[in-house]
């Protein structure tokens, strides 16, 4: 996973998400708190934060938090069983360099992957996802949208409805989408 909780960057708005297992986990054992979300939003990940049981931070392990040679191994060790590709994002933290990426490269060929995707954490402006900043004030993804103007949300039959349930359509310009409780699509 990309982080446990981070920002979408979507049409000029910055939308906070949550990891629901992580979150549900959190409410369930007692360590749940709006200022822990917060931080988790800026660092991305759990691993040195002592609010966080021992046992939740070794399960909740992160893209970035993962270094690049087991992103690697593991991509490795499906293609050698698969004929076709294997495709699997190589996650660098910003300070990577082009020497790092080099490296990966050979070490992607050597390992005989048919491919790589690399990819480092703010080498791209306007990224999509992203931790938080500073004290921005994203908005969080609620689960319901009953009372917000303009939105078409549809359930698996193309009843209107308000949200909630386990996957809805969202019919929009491009054709349906769908959206679960924890990943929000939105229709203007």
């Amino acid at each position: 996973m990309f982080a446990i909780a981070y920002v979408r960057n979507v049409l000029g708005r910055q939308l906070i998400e949550v990891n629901g297992l992580f979150e549900r986990t959190a409410r369930d054992r007692g360590f749940y708190r709006d200022e822990l979300m917060a931080r988790i939003a800026r660092t991305g990940g759990v691993r040195d934060d002592p609010s966080v049981p021992e046992d939740v931070r070794r399960a909740f392990v992160t893209a970035l938090e993962i270094e690049p040679g087991w992103h690697l191994r593991m991509q490795a060790a499906m293609q050698r069983h698969v004929d076709a590709a294997v495709s699997k994002t190589v996650n660098l933290p910003a300070g990577a360099t082009v020497d790092d990426v080099r490296r990966l490269y050979l070490e992607a060929w050597r390992a005989g992957t048919k491919g790589i995707t690399v990819y480092r954490y703010g080498s791209r402006p306007g990224q999509v996802l992203t931790y938080m900043e500073g004290e921005q004030a994203p908005v969080r993804v609620a689960t319901t949208y009953a009372g917000v103007r303009g939105l078409r949300v549809r359930d698996l039959r193309g009843r209107a409805r308000s949200g909630g349930g386990t996957a809805d359509r969202v019919g929009g310009d491009h054709g349906p989408s769908w959206w679960r409780p924890d990943c929000a699509w939105l229709e203007p």
